[in-house]
Order: C-alpha cells, then structure tokens, then sequence
C-alpha cells in the first residue's frame, strides 16, 4: 500500500518498478540502509556527468535515484526492518542529494547553456528545496501525517525530480531550477497558509479546488500542448524576431485567453453558445485575422534576406502589427476559446460551493500551464536559432507558417457553436 504522504509520481510511477524491486531485494541479505546509500551515490553520480556535459544519463540516473530511494522504504516494511534511525538516515542523505543534483544542474546551466546567474538559481532551488522538507517535517510533528496529507502541495521530492530530470535530458537545467526552485517556495508558502487556516477555511479550500483536480491537470496539459494559431504564431515571430517577440507572443495569447477565462466566469460566454448572431460576429473576426496573418507570412517571405534578424529587438508596444498584438488578438477573436471555457472549466467546479471562484482559480491554473508551454516552446526555438533564421530555411518557415494560419482560419470559418 502506498504511504499516505507519498506524492504523485511517486504513487503513479515510481512504486511500479520499486515495489517489485523491493520484493526481489526481500530474499537476499541487502539491508534498507544500504539502498538509501545507493540512493545517495547515484544522486552524487549525476554532478560529474552534469559538469561533463552529458546531460542525458544525468537525467537519466536521477530519476532513477528517485526510483530507488523509494525501494529502502518498501524493502524495510517487507523486512520488519523499519526504524526510527533508518527514516532519519534515508531523509539526511536525501538532503544532501538534493543539494548535489541542484548544485550539478547550476554548473550545467553555467557552463553549457550560458545562463545568467545560474549558480545563483541553483543554490535559490537547493533553499527552497530544503524549505520543502523542512516544512513537512514540522507539520507532521506538530499536527500528524493526516493533517500533513492535507497540505503537502504539489512540490514533493518525487515531482522534483522528476522535472528536474526531464530539465537535464532535455538541455533545459536552468529552466528547470527556476520552475522547480519557485514551485518550492510556492509549496511552502501555500503549506504555512494553509495549516493556519486549516481549520476555519479548509472547506473554502476544498471548493476552490474543485472535483477531480488531477484530471483537470492532464487534460489541461495535453490541450496546452496540442498545436493551434498560438503556438505558429510564437515559432513564426521567435524565428523572425528572436526571443522577445517570441516572449512578447505568448503574453499577447495568454491575455487574450485571460479575456476567456473572465467571460466563462462571469457568464459572457453563454452569448457565443446560445446566439448564432454572435458567434458568427466574433468567428467572421477571427477568422479574416488569421487570413491576414497567414498572407501577410506568406508574403513577407517573399522578402527574407540574411541580414533580416539583424535589426532591434521589437519593443512591448501595442501596435497592430506588434507581436504581443498579434497574439492577443489570435487567441481573443476565436469563439472556440469561449465556447471550451463555458463548457471545460464547469466539469471541475463543484456548482454548490464557490463555482466563481472555483472556476476563476482553474482557468489561472491553466493560464499559468499555458504560459510556461509557450514559454519552453520560445525558448527552444530560440536555441536552434542559428539554422532556422537562415534566409532559406526562414522563408520555407514563413511559407509553413502562413499556409497554417490560413488552414486554421478555413477550419475555423466551419466550426460550429
């Protein structure tokens, strides 16, 4: 049986291999103590393959690491071998290895991603991610495991590393510190928040979150990956412009989604389910923007030359034609984006406990997805700058990106309400 304080990956993945792991370990004289130090050794083993550059195993090793401190735990209930000095034993030599991974994936990020201040996000997430265990440590101290199973967050040592794993293989270890280092924080703030007022507001809480909050998450991240207008658009401008007007992209989108969001909340949206008239207003819109957009690229790249990245940067202006522009006005003029609002979001809010407010805090969590999405997705466009940003390669770009935005606009000028 899984430990109640066990967090997702652990329960979902990682007990897959190290309960059968554990099992095969009962038969022979291995002691749980000495799983932990393996544990510990293939944590310290990632810092010289990070600083080596090969940032594949090192991720790799330290999602296994993760796999095989949970295998001490399972090993010792198997073997009635469970003691206080060896929980202590386990969660010192977690400690360390937290530092260490954090420590290796700054000197990846320094050296090989040329990243600014990366030392100092590494040692910022090595603080947060010892803020975390301390937090619980003291919760279930003072209060007990249940009440510590009510305030974990989302920001335990298994999910840690297992995005700080995929930050490793993916070349993405900056990246990673800074999301996983502010998640730390974030878990920590919403556990000293939330066991205050655990008492008195733990029904508010639970309302907020709604019904089925891990199956809100997955859906929303699979629908946050798929392909769409906002996603081409942020390619076409990263590769035109560079990172900024990337970056200036995705905000445009997010506020426009923003707009969405409010009007499901506030009930605007029924108006695009129930009235053809407006429907049709606000698709007609839509649909002769991504027209316009999707010639405009299949013009311009008519006219690309090799010194076309060579001017400034775009600046955050609200210009027709200004990136952040063209992204609002993307994601505000589809009707779709209204009608999935009114008719996603409500499948998680309990209609009989703070529905508005349940409904407002899933579309900021899906913003926020969406926005972290989008900014991967610059940054890794940005990366691979150097070849796409060819005159060649760029105007087969803007022909792609243009011939995309019209098929969307086609698709949408026929979706239905």
């Amino acid at each position: 049986m899984p430990a109640p304080l066990e967090g997702p990956v652990s329960r979902y993945l990682n007990r897959r291999v190290s309960v059968p792991v554990a099992r095969a370990l009962a038969r022979t004289p291995v002691t749980p103590n000495q799983v932990s130090l393996a544990a510990f050794a293939m944590a310290l083993a990632t810092v010289p393959l990070l600083a080596a550059g090969r940032n594949i195993e090192a991720g790799v090793l330290i999602q296994a690491s993760s796999i095989v401190d949970g295998v001490d735990g399972d090993l010792a209930r198997a073997k009635r071998m469970a003691s206080p000095f060896g929980g202590l034993f386990d969660a010192v030599l977690d400690r360390y290895a937290d530092v260490a991974i954090a420590g290796g994936l700054a000197w990846y990020a320094r050296a090989h991603e040329d990243a600014p201040g990366a030392l100092l996000a590494g040692a910022a997430a090595a603080v947060g991610f010892l803020a975390v265990s301390y937090s619980r440590a003291r919760i279930e101290r003072e209060a007990g495991a249940a009440a510590t199973a009510e305030v974990l967050g989302v920001a335990s040592r298994d999910v840690r590393l297992l995005a700080l794993a995929a930050g490793a293989a993916l070349g993405q270890a900056y990246i990673a510190l800074l999301a996983i280092g502010l998640l730390s924080y974030a878990t920590v703030a919403w556990r000293l928040w939330a066991f205050r007022a655990r008492e008195g507001y733990a029904r508010r809480v639970d309302a907020i979150i709604g019904v089925s909050p891990l199956t809100f998450l997955l859906a929303s991240a699979v629908l946050t990956i798929t392909p769409g207008p906002d996603m081409t658009l942020v390619a076409r401008n990263t590769i035109a412009q560079g990172r900024g007007a990337g970056m200036q992209t995705a905000a445009g989108a997010i506020g426009g989604v923003s707009v969405h969001v409010l009007a499901a909340v506030a009930g605007l949206s029924a108006v695009l389910t129930s009235s053809a008239q407006a429907f049709a207003v606000v698709k007609v819109a839509g649909v002769a923007y991504l027209l316009y957009l999707g010639v405009r690229a299949l013009l311009d790249s008519r006219h690309v030359s090799g010194d076309a990245f060579d001017r400034a940067p775009p600046r955050l202006v609200a210009s027709p034609s200004s990136p952040v522009t063209q992204g609002f006005l993307s994601a505000l003029l589809n009707p779709k984006l209204g009608v999935f609002f009114l008719t996603f979001l409500p499948q998680f809010v309990d209609p009989d406990r703070m529905p508005e407010l349940s409904m407002l805090a899933h579309g900021a969590v899906f913003m926020v997805m969406g926005a972290t999405w989008l900014t991967l997705w610059t940054l890794s466009l940005d990366r691979v700058g150097t070849t796409l940003r060819k005159a060649s390669v760029r105007a087969w770009i803007e022909r792609a990106a243009g011939a995309a935005l019209i098929g969307m606009g086609v698709r949408l000028a026929f979706a239905r309400r």
